[in-house]
Parts: structure tokens; sequence; C-alpha cells
């Protein structure tokens, strides 16, 4: 929140756990917006979205209480993945309403997080300013929680980074108290799993999902591979997981292909 020279502005910087293109889209997509715009209690029933300079937008934005009301808009700057600028008033507005710019800034720090630069203003009031403020804070909080990974999607990308060799991004999703049970290594740690088991990846070339299945703390995964010469094999792991990171792994071996 910030008070300039010439108005009221509410200014604030997100880091959300999505790739850029991934975060931008959750601004520019109508079935992505109405997953989390809005205030905690608020749904989005209709999403009209004319993405392009000079194009418009119309929100339709139901409170959990009371009557369905709109905002709408013009779009300013489109700039995919990196900007957006657009113009933002109520079509049933408060009498201290008056229409804003809003300045969304989408800058890559990660693999799979974005910074938003975020900048709204002038608003006529304090009061306003404020509430539009705790409108943006709970509509990020409702972004981050549709943007973050699932456990199924963790569990794709551990497969993914070991065929690509990724050892930084597979580290990521392991915790530092994995425990790693397989028929050669029952029991072993993150240290002799990276000893041990990670140089194996390089024999590796594609994994190919028969069962990727969620339950309760457990994703169990049946695979078919394909080793980098050209023989197969199947197997089927269960990856137990301590909130967002995988912390037990058990490895079944399963059987030969032709």
């Amino acid at each position: 929140m910030a008070e300039r020279p010439g108005g009221l502005t509410v200014e604030m910087e997100q880091v959300l756990p999505a790739a850029r293109p991934r975060v931008f889209a959750a601004f520019s997509d109508p079935a992505e917006l109405a997953q989390w715009w809005g205030p905690h209690g608020f749904s989005t029933p209709n999403v009209e979205l004319d993405l392009r300079p000079g194009g418009s937008y119309r929100f339709a934005m139901q409170p959990p209480e009371g009557e369905l009301f709109h905002l709408a808009g013009e779009l300013v700057e489109v700039d995919p993945p990196a900007r957006l600028v657009y113009t933002f008033r109520w079509e049933e507005p408060d009498p201290d309403d008056r229409e804003t710019v809003v300045t969304l800034e989408f800058a890559e720090t990660g693999p799979r997080t974005t910074r938003i630069g975020f900048m709204q203003g002038e608003f006529r009031t304090a009061a306003r300013r404020d509430l539009h403020e705790q409108g943006w804070t709970d509509s990020f909080e409702r972004l981050r929680r549709v943007l973050a990974p699932g456990r199924l999607d963790i569990a794709r990308e551990c497969y993914d980074a070991y065929v690509s060799g990724d050892r930084r991004a597979l580290g990521e999703h392991l915790s530092e108290d994995l425990v790693f049970y397989s028929p050669p290594d029952p029991g072993i740690g993150l240290e002799t799993y990276w000893e041990r088991c990670w140089p194996n990846s390089e024999l590796i070339e594609s994994f190919d999902f028969k069962r990727l299945v969620e339950v309760g703390d457990e994703v169990i995964v049946t695979y078919e591979s394909t080793k980098t010469d050209g023989r197969r094999f199947r197997n089927t792991e269960v990856l137990t997981f301590d909130g967002d990171k995988v912390s037990r792994v058990e490895v079944y071996f399963g059987w030969d292909l032709p």
C-alpha cells in the first residue's frame, strides 16, 4: 500500500508457484480467472475477456450474501507473458469509486516460480484503497492455491527430472529425511540415494505411466520404462509425501518387457 503525491495506490509483490506462462494464463484465460478471482467466499460465474490492446472485459462477481455485481474495463497493454495493464471500474460504483489502472509485471524467478509486481490506483479515498488491497490479498491467496502443484504433478515432475538428468529439479521435491527402499537398497537415506541410484538415470530414456493414483499421503506409480539401449521393463513404486515433499519411496521390481 502506498500514497503518492498524485493520489493513493495499492502496490505489492507476490511470488507464485508456477512458471511465468502459466501465471500469465491465470490472469488472461476466462476459465482460469473464474477459479480464483475475488475475495474469499466470492465466486465469478461469468468472465468476458477480449485479450488485446483496446479490448474490453467484464466480470460478474457473486458475494457470499447479496446480489451479483460487475466490474469492467479496457485492456491497455497486453505483452504475454511479461506485462498486463488494464483499466478497472465498478458498474455499480460506490460514491467514492473512480476508474483506476491495474499494472501487472511478471518476472520468472525459477523453473516453477514467478514474481508479480502489482500496482493499482489512483484511488479517491484511503477506505476504497484499503478495500481493494484486502480484496487483492485474498485473490492472490486463492490463486496461489490454484497454482500449487498437486502430488500427482509433483510425482510426474520427479520422473521427468530423472529422465532429463536434472538433479536440482528432483532434489526440490525430495525431503532431506528421505528413506528409499528397493531390493538392492533397503532403507537408504538421501545422500546414499544420490550416490547409488541417481547415476542410473543416465540409463533411462523414458517413463510411460500406466497407473498414477493418489491415495491419502501416497502416490502409487506403475510405469513401463525404456532404457537408452532399447531394453524395456515394468515397475511399480509407492511415493509417500510429507506435505509437498517425497519422504519415502518403495520400489517393487516387475518384469522385463519385449
